[in-house]
């Protein structure tokens, strides 16, 4: 059984993934990185912080979905916030998941699980026998 304390770590990676994707999202880019690098980028960043979850809540399926829950409030955030009419919350989630769907967040969920998965495998790995 769960307890509050797993809760409140979930809440806090989703969170953190949420607050990441926010400042990758509005960060504005220079000349010296191209679009697919920024994405790559933001790739491995969501890989790592699925990776970073897994000690936390032992679980790589919980932190594959708490990093997808914070990519997807992070995107309605992102949306609702730099949008020049005020919509709700349920819009802005629809706007966000619609217009990042297919160009980060499917991409970056799958990284974030990736990366969850992979911790998890070495977290498991059990010490050669002599």
């Amino acid at each position: 059984m769960r307890t509050v304390g797993w809760g409140l770590r979930l809440g806090a990676l989703a969170a953190l993934s949420g607050v990441a994707y926010v400042a990758w999202l509005v960060a504005p880019l220079g000349d010296s990185i191209s679009l697919g690098q920024w994405r790559l980028a933001g790739l491995v960043a969501a890989m790592c912080v699925g990776a970073i979850g897994v000690p936390a809540l032992r679980s790589w399926v919980g932190a594959g979905l708490a990093v997808t829950t914070g990519l997807v409030g992070g995107g309605a955030f992102a949306t609702g916030w730099h949008n020049d009419v005020t919509i709700g919350w349920l819009d802005a989630v629809v706007a966000g998941v619609t217009n990042q769907g297919v160009d980060f967040l499917l991409p970056g969920a799958a990284a974030a699980f990736v990366g969850a998965f992979a911790m998890q495998r070495l977290l498991r790995r059990q010490p050669p026998r002599p």
